[in-house]
């Protein structure tokens, strides 16, 4: 050009990468006049020493001010000392190409959107196919986008950054898929915001630095998606605070000593979908973790494995614990081999559902059946606590070391049904450690013990119990409850892993307003033991070995016997049918004062 700038040069290229042009070949660049400004044109080397960081930020500025086109770094090793700085309508590609970064700051990004100050706009952009490195491992961001609008980050890759792969800070309608980032100490990709102190370092020529403006500008729209994060500390992490419409599918996170997906507890994130991941651990990490308040938020069909306190965990963490997640949903998702708990929703509203979770909390459970211990809170195939309004549905569980469900402090709204629970030490458990807990429906599960197995449904200091149709085999204890208040026992299945070894089929203890009833235990030592109850406790049992507790109030009970009973606490209208009537007897008892075991007439004489 006459005032000494280079000309733009094209390229014939083949196939071009997918970008804001469309599928850009060099056909089309000929045929439809994209320009296309190679770096080298503008004195780049790509010899991984010369400095090429100034031809490279020329060839930049001379697309961004005729228009746009294509910046195309042929292959090489393009060697930076500050940011490079990139406009509006462009793709830069670089599919052999490496930008070598050493700023002098150590946190500096290597590539970053002029909007990034706020001074500008900076939209429709797509980067393909470039290597960034770090020449010091301790310095150096990547590729990063703040303030900016339609941006497209393909095909890249890192072997070795300080930070990050890609750094999305305040930016809206991005996709970054295909990507390749290894050995990262932190998150592979990262989705930031500018609400808080932090975020994009920009340095300059002149070894100045600046940061991204701070001004509450939040991420929207945002896709990762298909990407690859291979030993690094996390593969995505959800930093800082604001957000909506966020979607991280069908990545690929190996080897993560960290969290491998990872949301702060400030996140107040809305509309998010975590979907189709593979996230495996090095047995030390956590696998999905999202802190925070997350509303409508979707975790499906991930596949997350070898880890170990958590495979997938939605809580508010320390920092926000009046936070309650709404609309929360865990859905169809595999969870294998993790030490602590499979998946675990603290304070949220919404279901976990269909979900296979098994080689959880080896080598942890304890807990016995039969004098009444607790069964492990804190090793679980799936926890809920303090949750309201949540439900446990239809959840495959299997070879669990600590217990199947587990339902803790402060949950109310609670329904655990239609789940199959094979090789836990306790089924289903409900507890109020420090908290209450109350309107827990737990129906229609079918629970089959284990070797370690002890018992199939525990529950313990709630309000509200529902505990209806469920199938227990191969425990000591069908099902034990323990100082609960308003209690309904009913139409339940156990069969007991022996006989004679003081296996009960069903336990409650120190409970008021308890209806027990239409419950089968087969091969246990005992049916039903209710001890320390008060107040309206009703019993009808089938089976013979119904045990009562002499410090009972007073119980109502309907049961078979050959006689009236000799101990426990029995109210009136209590009435033991006779197990062998014969003519000239009577068809049972009637106990017509209350006592222990009160007094007892027989009823129903039957005629010779």
């Amino acid at each position: 050009m006459e005032d000494g700038t280079a000309e733009p040069v094209v390229n014939p290229v083949d196939d071009r990468p997918d970008d804001v042009f469309g599928t850009l070949t060099a056909e089309r660049v000929r045929t439809e006049h994209h320009p296309v400004y190679d770096v080298t044109a503008h004195g780049a080397t790509g010899d991984g020493t010369t400095d090429d960081t100034a031809a490279v930020q020329a060839a930049l500025d001379a697309a961004d001010e005729e228009g746009g086109g294509v910046v195309y770094l042929p292959a090489g090793s393009y060697y930076t000392t500050y940011s490079l700085l990139y406009g509006s309508d462009l793709v830069v590609y670089g599919p052999a190409a490496t930008i070598a970064f050493e700023p002098s700051h150590e946190d500096a990004t290597a590539l970053v959107s002029k909007s990034f100050d706020g001074s500008v706009e900076t939209s429709r952009v797509t980067i393909q196919g470039l290597t960034v490195e770090s020449v010091d491992p301790e310095k150096g961001n990547g590729i990063g986008m703040a303030k900016a609008a339609d941006m497209a980050v393909k095909a890249c890759q890192t072997h070795g950054l300080n930070w990050h792969l890609v750094d999305i800070a305040g930016a809206t309608d991005v996709l970054v898929a295909d990507c390749y980032a290894a050995n990262l100490d932190t998150a592979a990709y990262q989705a930031d915001n500018l609400t808080s102190d932090g975020g994009l370092v920009v340095e300059h020529e002149d070894g100045t630095t600046e940061g991204a403006v701070v001004d509450g500008t939040t991420n929207r729209n945002v896709d990762i998606a298909g990407n690859v994060a291979e030993d690094c500390g996390r593969g995505v992490h959800l930093h800082r605070d604001g957000g909506h419409d966020l979607t991280v599918r069908d990545n690929r996170v190996r080897g993560c000593t960290g969290v491998g997906i990872l949301g702060d507890p400030e996140m107040t994130w809305h509309d998010v979908v975590v979907a189709g991941n593979i996230v495996e651990g090095n047995g030390e990490s956590s696998g999905i973790r999202l802190d925070g308040e997350y509303t409508n938020l979707s975790i499906a069909n991930n596949t997350v494995r070898d880890h170990d306190a958590w495979g997938i965990a939605v809580h508010p963490g320390e920092d926000e614990p009046d936070s309650l997640p709404r609309g929360v949903t865990v859905r169809d998702n595999t969870v294998e081999r993790v030490a602590g708990t499979g998946i675990a929703i603290d304070g949220a509203a919404g279901e976990v559902v269909d979900n296979y979770v098994y080689e959880v909390a080896h080598g942890t459970g304890t807990g016995s059946g039969t004098d009444g211990a607790s069964p492990d809170s804190a090793h679980a195939g799936i926890t809920v606590e303090g949750c309201d309004g949540i439900s446990v549905r239809g959840n495959v569980l299997r070879d669990l070391g600590g217990t199947g469900v587990v339902c803790r402090d402060g949950s109310t709204d609670v329904v655990v049904a239609d789940n199959d629970v094979d090789g836990a030490v306790w089924g289903i458990a409900c507890f109020a450690d420090a908290g209450s807990v109350g309107g827990v429906d737990i129906r229609a599960n079918k629970v089959v013990g284990g070797p370690e197995a002890r018992g199939g449904v525990w529950a313990e200091a709630g309000v509200r119990y529902r505990i209806d149709d469920n199938t227990v085999t191969g425990v000591d204890v069908g099902v034990s409850v323990v100082a609960a208040t308003d209690l309904h026992l009913t139409g339940n299945d156990s069969i007991g892993d022996r006989d004679g070894s003081g296996a009960v089929g069903y336990r409650v203890r120190d409970c008021t307003d308890a209806v027990v009833r239409d419950n089968d235990a087969t091969r246990f030592d005992r049916s039903t033991v209710i001890d320390g109850a008060s107040g309206d406790v009703r019993a009808d049992v089938p089976d013979t070995g119904l045990a009562v507790g002499g410090d009972c109030e007073g119980v109502r009970a309907t049961f078979e016997g050959d006689q009236p009973p000799e101990a426990g606490a029995f109210a009136v209208g209590s009435r033991v049918r006779h197990t062998a009537p014969a003519a000239g007897g009577h068809l049972g008892w009637v106990c017509v004062a209350a006592g222990s075991p009160g007094r007892w007439k027989p009823y129903g004489r039957i005629e010779k």
